[in-house]
């Protein structure tokens, strides 16, 4: 299931269209589900794994790179 929402990403060239990019932001995010730092973005997601969360959430476009990056610190 999960490699159809890194195709359905792929596909869209204004969005996430480096698989590096793609797979760096979803495991940040997932990593963020995993130590509750955050709540998931789709309430009702029928997908109970953290890595497929974060797909679904980018397929979706609720997530992008900024959204994911860490704050830097001075």
């Amino acid at each position: 299931m999960a490699f159809i929402n890194i195709e359905k990403c792929l596909k869209d060239s204004s969005f996430l269209n480096n698989r590096f990019v793609l797979t760096s932001v979803a495991a940040k995010r997932a990593n963020d589900l995993a130590l509750v730092r955050d709540h998931p973005m789709i309430s009702d997601s029928s997908y109970t794994k953290f890595p497929t969360q974060a797909l679904e959430e980018i397929s979706l476009g609720l997530l992008n790179a900024e959204r994911v990056e860490a704050p830097k610190h001075d």
